[in-house]
């Protein structure tokens, strides 16, 4: 990935206490800038961004998408597994996308999830405050800027020349879709990671019965193992046409579920092939509307499990690009 990086990732700071009123002045007035936008709800856009993140927060590369319904931001690991968040529009107070409508393709372009991150990270404490976001694709810039009084503090996150990555969207042909709590399914990770020993590449394995109807996630390690039965009384919601059992990377279904903590309600939802589509509900007060964070895991292909752990990556089936369009 990193041959395909033409521009690099910088993250500056800056705060002046006599030209606050100019900078912002120079804020609203860019001509050039293809977006700008202002929001309060710089604390539920950092932890929606937060969710996207994978093992290592400064390699997390992704790529925004900016449309008419708000700015999505993708995410990829090893072919194996996509992830999507997308900022709905009503969380921004004010909206500007140049040329909004001129193309049905929108604007776009990647950036270093990790940095981005620190840079919200540093407005998280200043919630009555309002940040203001504009991206130059001449200058190859995401500029996010807050003004408190006189005090002006920026940061400037460098944008990536790097290959798109399709925004994950509810695959075809679902053969079961089950609702839990996410607080159940949350303390059944944190079990299973007390018995998993990651440089095993543990799996997970989810089965899905008909008689009951019920659920069931395990895991094992080379000494310990643990189950979770969730009967009817625990699901929200159960369809399935048939019973189903495929095994996942656990280490990525973690990481992909960090969210949890900030959800109410969590949906599996298996189609062709064992390929897993999560979908975490958030609730956030911005918007009457609540903010979904999705994720595609392709399942474990029992044939590659004795992939070298040299190869860094888990093995699995791949996530097919057509499986993230409508």
């Amino acid at each position: 990935m990193s041959s395909s990086l033409q521009r690099g990732s910088s993250l500056q700071r800056g705060s002046s206490l006599r030209g606050g009123q100019q900078t912002m002045y120079n804020f609203y007035e860019d001509t050039h800038a293809e977006l700008l936008v202002s929001t309060e709800a710089t604390k539920t856009i950092t932890a929606l961004l937060a969710s996207l993140v994978l093992k290592h927060e400064k390699a997390t590369l992704g790529w925004c998408t900016v449309h008419a319904d708000g700015i999505t931001f993708s995410v990829a690991a090893a072919n194996t597994l996509r992830g999507t968040v997308t900022l709905p529009r009503a969380l921004f107070s004010r909206w500007n996308l140049k040329n909004e409508g001129a193309s049905q393709e929108g604007l776009g372009f990647g950036v270093n999830l990790g940095i981005l991150l620190e840079c919200m990270r540093i407005f998280t404490g200043n919630e009555q405050q309002t940040l203001n976001m504009s991206y130059n694709g001449d200058e190859a810039c995401l500029l996010l800027t807050m003004v408190e009084g006189n005090a002006v503090t920026d940061c400037r996150v460098s944008t990536l020349d790097v290959e798109e990555i399709e925004a994950v969207t509810n695959p075809h042909g679902s053969r079961a879709r089950i609702v839990l709590d996410s607080k159940r399914l949350g303390d059944a990770l944190q079990d299973f990671h007390s018995v998993s020993d990651d440089k095993e590449n543990p799996r997970l394995r989810l089965r899905i019965n008909l008689q009951p109807p019920q659920v069931s996630l395990a895991v094992a390690s080379s000494e310990l193992g643990c189950e979770v039965v969730y009967p009817p009384p625990a699901l929200i919601s159960f369809q399935a046409s048939g019973e189903l059992e495929y095994e996942y990377s656990f280490t990525l279904l973690r990481a992909a579920l960090r969210s949890l903590k900030e959800s109410d309600q969590t949906c599996l939802q298996v189609g062709d092939e064992g390929l897993l589509h999560l979908l975490v509900r958030i609730s956030q007060e911005e918007t009457a509307a609540d903010t979904f964070v999705e994720f595609l895991v392709a399942p474990l292909a029992a044939e590659d499990y004795g992939l070298d752990e040299e190869e860094d990556e888990e093995p699995s089936a791949q996530v097919p690009a057509e499986a993230g369009s409508g």
